[in-house]
């Protein structure tokens, strides 16, 4: 990413810590991603089943 920015056209901000404004900005529509279980706790379980002991 070009200054942390995808849009290749865009200008870097000059000063990164004041607002800026970016007229390439669009919010995202229609609702939210569902959040995936947590992947650590799928992570262990995984392990734990692949060295359980019989």
């Amino acid at each position: 990413m070009r200054h942390g920015c995808r849009e290749l056209q865009a200008e870097p901000p000059r000063d990164k810590d004041a607002a800026n404004l970016c007229e390439f900005f669009v919010y995202r529509r229609g609702p939210a991603k569902p959040k995936e279980a947590d992947p650590r706790a799928k992570a262990l379980a995984d392990l734990e089943a692949l060295f359980k002991k019989k």
